[in-house]
């Protein structure tokens, strides 16, 4: 039985799966990714005929993993964070309704 190497492919789409998971998204966050990404390199540079069950398995799933950098961070900027994110969201889509009322209206 033949095992597939991870492939490029399978490797971005693990990381895009973590920073999905992520609770907050900020500088600290995008460090973290560039640093999983270095790691997950070099465990493929050492071990180089890994598969991307072997990825998981060392590195752990994609939600744990942010799950497990998402400890570190304070409640209250998590709320602050989930506050913010919200607002924005409601702003958008106020200005949404507002542009096509007035655009139905004219």
């Amino acid at each position: 039985m033949e095992t597939k190497t991870v492939t490029e492919k399978e490797l971005s789409s693990y990381i895009k799966a973590t920073k999905k998971a992520l609770v907050c998204k900020n500088a600290k966050t995008k460090q973290m990714l560039a640093d999983l990404e270095n790691d997950i390199l070099c465990y493929c540079e050492e071990n180089p005929n890994s598969t991307f069950e072997d990825i998981k398995k060392h590195f752990g799933e994609p939600n744990t993993v942010a799950e497990e950098f998402s400890i570190g961070f304070d409640d209250n900027y998590i709320k602050k964070y989930k506050f913010a994110q919200f607002f924005k969201i409601a702003v958008i889509a106020i200005l949404i309704m507002a542009v096509t009322r007035y655009v139905s209206l004219g």
